[in-house]
């Protein structure tokens, strides 16, 4: 057996997203990091609709098995030929958002650094307002849950001041995906200049994120921000206006 490369990459994956069709479960398509070189495993996201997914899994003869309560995956080498390749099967309730968050490398782990430092939390399932004690301000209610605004891409991305069509259409390379992210309204580079001079808590897998904070650093270590991000009780209130959020509801973070 020989390890694959990216040709043997994308023909493994497909053959696995087709095979689920056929099951007739929901798949999704995680968009690839450009320039991947890395091709030891595949995420593919899935709204699984089998009560027992080991079943779905053990169609493709699995290797080895593990199972988390959102991921299942298992060792897969397409008729023997190649090295296993580890399959992620990441089960989630909405395909289209879980593939913005996912795409790319992971573009939405930069934006939900964004989204933290303004009071508001963004993952796979979307996007919340982290509620806050704070019971002078009626839009901010007391609480310890979160308050769901969107789950859809588009929605986000005008929130966050971001061009969707761009996002949708595809990225050159990964300069132009930073560029992207560093349009967004709430961008801070101050907060990213100090994740980039802490090298010894960067995480290695993540080359995508170690990039990023290489480009802030390249593009705005050399000044001063001029940054100006407001109070979180000011765009959590954006926030609940801007998605018509009449009657806010605690949606416990789920």
């Amino acid at each position: 057996m020989f390890k694959p490369s990216l040709q043997d990459y994308y023909t493994i994956k497909t053959n696995i997203i087709r095979q689920l069709e056929l099951s007739g479960n929901a798949v999704g398509n995680i968009r690839e990091e450009l320039g991947k070189t890395d091709f030891d495993h595949i995420d593919i996201l899935i709204k699984l609709t089998s009560k027992n997914p080991l079943e779905l899994i053990s169609y493709f003869k699995p290797i080895k098995t593990i199972c988390t309560s959102s991921a299942f995956s298992f060792d897969y080498s397409l008729h023997g030929i190649y090295s296993p390749i580890k399959i992620n099967l990441i089960d989630t309730r909405n395909i289209p958002m879980s593939e913005f968050y996912y795409s790319d490398g992971k573009i939405g782990t930069i934006l939900s650094k964004i989204c933290t430092s303004i009071g508001l939390t963004l993952g796979e399932s979307g996007l919340r307002i982290k509620l806050v004690k704070n019971a002078e301000d009626k839009f901010v209610l007391i609480g310890n849950g979160h308050i769901f605004l969107s789950d859809m891409p588009e929605k986000i991305c005008i929130f966050l001041g971001l061009k969707y069509n761009a996002w949708k259409i595809g990225f050159t390379n990964n300069r132009d995906i930073f560029r992207w992210i560093m349009k967004c309204k709430y961008f801070s580079s101050d907060m990213f200049l100090k994740m980039g001079l802490n090298k010894r808590k960067r995480s290695k897998k993540n080359g995508f994120y170690n990039d990023f904070l290489d480009y802030v650093q390249k593009k705005c270590g050399g000044s001063a921000s001029q940054d100006k991000i407001e109070t979180d009780k000011n765009l959590q209130r954006q926030a609940i206006e801007h998605f018509g959020l009449d009657d806010p509801k605690d949606d416990g973070g789920k």
